[in-house]
């Protein structure tokens, strides 16, 4: 069990080394365009507590 758990780390390991960087950069152009999504969603900030109450 113990060599299996070590072969396993190892070849976690050797992958995370030899496609982190493109990973790590996919996953941050998928956040970077997601928070830019999400700040042209969010309501200007300019809002005030009764602008939405009905006359």
């Amino acid at each position: 069990m113990k060599f299996f758990l070590s072969v396993f780390i190892i070849a976690v390991s050797l992958l995370v080394m030899s496609g982190g960087t493109d990973a790590h950069a996919r996953i941050r152009h998928v956040m970077a365009n997601s928070s830019e999504i999400f700040a042209r969603l969010a309501p200007p900030a300019n809002i005030q507590p009764g602008d939405f109450v009905a006359d």
